[in-house]
């Protein structure tokens, strides 16, 4: 699923009041993103660098855990040490052209803050992330957070997932989650390596790493959704998969 980007020259999201009367789910999504600064040598000294914000998908919380999941595709380009090895590292030590990755980050309407990679499951396209935060308010960002299911829907039952696709085309200080349904297509699919569901509903870049929920017990997750089928270019589909709950309660474990 394509991931967009927009530029925020030397500019960070403002913080804003938390909107009431929504939705439950809405608390524990959060979308995943990073920083970078742009070179350019053309320009005076004032303008040798912009600040860019490039979100790349989708992450959530699982209830009283202090990190949060998102899938490793999202995040694999940030597989930098600075994001990984040197939580407290103010520099990155990668770059590519002009390019300079900053921070990996994690955010909502209110803001965003730093965040680490502290564990990758790269075979069910998984990653966790713990936000640079004090370890208090990462327990109370985690309340909001999701449960994992102990079964899987019926097929023809109606799920829900809550994301932010083509978020880099809408503006960053006030964006919120995408809300959109659809239905489990298929029974589990179960292989020797990943246990998946198939879920017909309409999907497109962005949504990667967003929770697959019921819709009638909306902060009971299924899995996450990590691929789909493509229609176009644009990464618009009416089909998509999801790794089921169990691999990210195998790889919470891990934390």
């Amino acid at each position: 699923m394509d991931s967009y980007e927009i530029v925020r020259a030397n500019k960070r999201p403002k913080k804003s009041v938390k909107v009431s009367n929504r939705p439950e789910y809405v608390d524990g999504v959060r979308w995943i993103g990073m920083e970078f600064a742009d070179f350019n040598h053309e320009g005076d000294l004032n303008e040798m660098f912009s600040i860019r914000t490039h979100i790349m998908g989708t992450g959530f919380y699982l209830k009283n855990k202090p990190f949060v999941v998102t899938c490793f595709h999202v995040i694999e380009d940030c597989m930098d040490p600075v994001n990984i090895q040197s939580p407290h590292s103010e520099h990155s030590i990668r770059s590519g052209g002009n390019r300079y990755i900053k921070n990996l980050i994690v955010g909502d309407e209110n803001g965003h803050e730093k965040a680490v990679i502290v564990a990758i499951d790269p075979k069910h396209d998984l990653a966790l992330l713990e936000l640079k935060i004090a370890e208090e308010h990462r327990k109370e960002e985690s309340r909001c957070g999701f449960e994992l299911a102990k079964e899987y829907p019926k097929i023809g039952e109606r799920v829900g997932y809550c994301g932010y696709p083509i978020s880099d085309r809408l503006c960053v200080e006030s964006i919120q989650p995408t809300y959109a349904e659809g239905a489990a297509g298929s029974f589990v699919q179960k292989t020797k390596t990943m246990n998946k569901i198939q879920i017909s509903g309409p999907i497109i870049g962005g949504f990667s790493g967003s929770p697959i929920f019921s819709r009638y017990k909306q902060k009971i997750v299924y899995g996450i959704a990590y691929t789909s089928a493509a229609d176009d270019a644009s990464g618009r589909s009416e089909i998509f998969f999801g790794a089921g709950y169990e691999h990210i309660a195998n790889l919470a474990r891990c934390y």
